[in-house]
Parts: structure tokens; sequence; C-alpha cells
């Protein structure tokens, strides 16, 4: 038997906060127009999916905080076309980790407001990501995902 007693680890774990989440699903195609496709996975409908991030808050209102999310493989098309094809439309849509990173500092506004400025990062590492389109406002072809973006931020709630 292993045994810890967490209570002893409070104090140095003040101010920290994890969250996450994780799905997994089997979809799969019913009632298809085409034969063939019974039972297939659905277009683009990964089967696992998980979102984490990591929080440390002072007690100065500081914030930094590191977060994620792991998308799994997807089909582009209703026929589980495994191998691109030279238009980029149908293909696997490879899984991917996108990390992202925020720095904010929270401070009253006179008695009854709060200010909290941020900058942080999307795509820290700037991993480079790619989905199989078949049309709609991008033409179709393999489409980018977004790169990594930088960002500043103010809120104010009253």
């Amino acid at each position: 038997m292993l045994a810890y007693d967490f209570a002893a680890l409070a104090g140095a774990l003040r101010g920290f906060t994890v969250q996450s989440s994780v799905t997994w699903q089997d979809a799969e195609i019913e009632d298809a127009v085409d034969p063939a496709n019974e039972g297939n996975e659905v277009p683009y409908a990964w089967e696992e999916k998980a979102a984490w991030s990591l929080q440390y808050e002072t007690e100065e209102l500081w914030r930094i905080a590191l977060g994620g999310v792991y998308v799994g493989d997807s089909f582009s098309d209703e026929a589980n076309t495994a191998v691109e094809n030279a238009n980029g439309n149908l293909g696997i849509n490879s899984s991917r980790t996108i990390w992202d990173a925020q720095l904010s500092h929270d401070t009253d506004w006179g008695q009854k407001a709060r200010v909290r400025f941020s900058v942080g990062v999307t795509n820290l590492f700037d991993d480079e990501w790619s989905v199989h389109s078949r049309g709609g406002f991008f033409g179709g072809g393999k489409v980018a995902g977004p790169p990594q973006q930088l960002y500043v931020g103010l809120q104010v709630n009253l």
C-alpha cells in the first residue's frame, strides 16, 4: 500500500490551479448515402481530444498560465481516404498538440472596478499543422492552421 498525506503540500501549492478535460468519441456513419461508407468514421471527428491548463496566481494578483490542447487524427471524407490526393482536399488530418501561455495582472480601479492586463502567445512553439478541406470559404485543398500569435489584452470589470 502506498499512501501520502497531501495536506503537507497545501502551503507549497497555494496559488496553483490545474484544469483538464479528456474526450473520447467513436463517431461512425449510419444510413450512408453511399453504402460503401456505412460504418466509416465521420469526417473531421477525432477519436480523442484533451485540454489542460496550469495556472499560478500570486498574492499580488499576477497570474501565469500554461495550457494546451491535443486533437487526434481524423479523416477528411466519408470514404475515410487515408492517402492525400494531389489537390490536398483528401487524406488524414494529423493529430496535433498546441500550447498556449499567458501572463496577466489584476488591479483595482476605483472602488468597484477591476482591470486585468494580459500578454500571451497562442501556438507557443509555432507548430505547423493543417487540415484537408473539400471546399467552402477557403476553396478546398490543404488549409494551414493558425501560426504563432502574440497578443495583448485589457479587460475592465465594473
